[in-house]
């Protein structure tokens, strides 16, 4: 079986899980609030509303293979202005090391985590990094910025500009050779083959160490196999079912005759991935439907179509002595069904942890550090 194929099936795998993780989760926070925000995604936070869904979904996974491939954490924040919190916070480089270190992104010990947040209304991006690359990045992120982000910002295409700008990040990141010559984070997490060091190798401490290592491999091996077969099912030999001839697989242009209005919407938008198979024989077809494990869209009541979309906007953010609000929008992109209703939004908890960024140790997502490190840029 092709090495690729459970290369991918891994990698889906984790991104799977990941989004499951936090689907729950608030998606947008209060307009204006005391305080920075609350992480809600670990690879995206859209306060702002700037992304197109599929540039949001290719910036997620991107992200998801960046920290399973090279253990580096990096999540893009959008918002309309960095005044809107009440932070005291004068300059985006104050609010992005500030945001930063209170999400604690990036690995505790490397510091090689990644910020870039968007000011929309500032006319500010900044990219933060981690202390630990030290000074080594701030030329490569200025270019980020300056070639891939602000041209399009000024065309007001926020949401190719901060795509464009993250794969050009990851490439200088994964790729250090082409820009520094420096000894950074990303060396030491350079090889997409994991390494098994006698530091990192699983401890069997009589703890149940190598307990959870065993489970954890076992479900994410469970997971490849299970996406690997799902593959060679969708792309196995198939026979017409009239004639007996080897039917053939429709190319994704080719394809879109045989699939109604409500079909190709859901190809567009990414939630569902239609197969066509035609005889060459007869010219009997069947079609196949494949839906998509991390698209946002859910299935429409009105034209029952993978094409719904959910927003959700803060009415009244909770605080830790009441519960708050939130409005809730659904518009289908295929139908004119829209719905609005309201939710609860549960009182805060107070905690020992200032954990807001995944949820995870006391000092944020990984424990990472930034010293101020990075490049700016506005339009």
């Amino acid at each position: 079986m092709p090495v690729h194929w459970m290369r991918r099936g891994v990698i889906v795998t984790v991104v799977a899980i990941a989004t499951i993780l936090f689907s729950h989760l608030s998606v947008l926070p209060s307009w204006a609030q005391t305080g920075y925000p609350t992480a809600s995604d670990p690879y995206l936070n859209d306060y702002a509303q700037l992304m197109r869904p599929e540039d949001a979904i290719s910036i997620r996974q991107s992200l998801a293979n960046l920290e399973a491939n090279h253990g580096i954490e990096a999540t893009v924040v959008t918002l309309n202005s960095i005044q809107d919190y009440g932070t005291g916070d004068s300059t985006i480089e104050s609010f992005a090391t500030n945001l930063f270190n209170t999400w604690g992104i990036g690995d505790a010990e490397k510091n090689n985590g990644i910020l870039t947040l968007v000011a929309v209304n500032d006319r500010k991006v900044r990219i933060e990094v981690g202390s630990g690359y030290g000074t080594s990045l701030d030329s490569a992120m200025k270019s980020v910025i300056d070639e891939y982000m602000v041209p399009r910002f000024k065309q007001d295409d926020y949401s190719g500009g901060i795509l464009q700008g993250t794969e050009a990040i990851i490439r200088r990141v994964t790729q250090p050779e082409e820009t520094t010559t420096t000894t950074s984070p990303a060396a030491a997490s350079r090889s997409s083959s994991p390494v098994v060091s006698r530091d990192t190798a699983p401890s069997y401490d009589g703890h149940g160490n190598h307990k959870n290592w065993l489970v954890g491999g076992g479900l994410t091996g469970l997971g490849g196999v299970g996406l690997i077969m799902r593959q060679f099912l969708r792309y196995r030999r198939r026979r017409c079912p009239d004639c007996g001839a080897d039917m053939v697989r429709l190319d994704e242009n080719s394809d879109n005759q045989y699939l109604d209005q409500g079909q190709n919407v859901e190809e567009q938008l990414g939630s569902v991935d239609y197969d066509v198979w035609q005889c060459p024989s007869c010219q009997s077809h069947n079609i196949n439907r494949y839906g998509s494990l991390l698209s946002q869209y859910k299935t429409c009541r009105g034209c029952r179509y993978k094409t719904l979309l959910s927003r959700r906007d803060i009415i009244r953010p909770a605080t830790y002595s009441s519960s708050g609000t939130a409005r809730v929008t659904e518009t289908c992109q295929h139908c004119s069904y829209e719905n609005t209703y309201t939710v609860t939004i549960p009182r805060k908890q107070k905690s020992s942890s200032s954990s807001s960024f995944g949820g995870g140790s006391s000092s944020g997502g990984g424990g990472g550090r930034s010293s101020g490190g990075g490049a700016s840029g506005s339009w």
